[in-house]
C-alpha cells in the first residue's frame, strides 16, 4: 500500500521510534467496539474508486491526554533529534501512558496548531481510528478540568454560529471566543 509523503513520514518515525510494531499497524479492530463505515449523506460526483476510500471501516474511540507536537515529544521522550524544519509539523496526542498518537490535520486537527491555549489542556479526543492508518481524525475535543468535562469549540456571540478553529467568524468575519459547555462523556468512553 502507498501512503502520501506526510503519512509515510508520520508512519517511519512511528516504526523507528518504536511507538508501535508493524504488527500493531495491521492489527484487526477490537470486538469491543464494531468497526463502522463512512457513508456519504450528499449524492457527490465521486468515482468509484473515490467512493471506495472514503468507505474504510473506523472505530470510535475516546483517548485522553495532550496535543503536543511529535518532534518535541520524540526529543524529550526518546531523545531523538529530528531536522528543524519538523519542529512544528506532526501534532500528535500523548497519552499519560505515553503513548504519541498523530492527528490528521484537517479542520479539527488543524485546531491545536493555530490555538495554543488547547495545546495546554488535558483532552479527551473523541477520534476516528482507520483501519491500516496509525494517525487519529479528530470528531471532537473534551477538556478534562477538576474531573469535569467540557465540550470545547469556537463560538460567534454576533452570529450563534460554533466553530471547530480560531479564526474569523465564517458569517460577520468578526472576532469568535473559545467556548467550553459542561458536556458528560458518554457512558463507557474512557475505558
Amino acid at each position: 500500500m502507498r501512503y502520501p509523503p506526510l503519512i509515510a513520514a508520520c508512519l517511519l518515525t512511528i516504526l523507528a521510534a518504536g511507538l508501535c510494531s508493524p504488527a500493531v499497524l495491521s492489527a484487526k479492530r477490537s470486538d469491543k467496539q464494531p468497526a463502522r463505515r463512512a457513508v456519504a449523506t450528499q449524492p457527490t460526483n465521486e468515482k468509484p474508486a473515490q467512493r471506495a476510500v472514503a468507505a474504510r471501516a473506523f472505530q470510535l474511540v475516546y483517548l485522553r491526554g495532550r496535543v503536543v507536537f511529535l518532534s518535541a515529544a520524540l526529543k524529550q521522550k526518546y531523545g531523538i533529534k529530528q531536522v528543524p524544519e519538523s519542529k512544528e509539523r506532526v501534532l500528535a496526542l500523548q497519552t499519560a501512558d505515553g503513548m504519541l498518537l498523530p492527528l490528521v490535520e484537517d479542520l479539527r486537527g488543524r485546531s491545536f496548531r493555530r490555538d495554543k491555549r488547547l495545546r495546554e489542556m488535558e483532552v479527551v479526543l473523541m477520534a476516528r481510528r482507520y483501519e491500516g492508518l496509525p494517525m487519529l481524525q479528530v470528531i471532537r475535543v473534551y477538556r478534562i478540568q477538576q474531573e469535569r468535562t467540557f465540550e470545547v469549540d469556537y463560538w460567534c456571540e454576533i452570529c450563534a454560529i460554533a466553530m471547530y478553529e480560531l479564526k474569523a467568524c465564517d458569517c460577520c468575519q468578526g472576532e469568535i471566543e473559545l467556548r467550553q459547555r459542561l458536556r458528560p462523556l458518554p457512558a463507557g468512553a474512557l475505558r
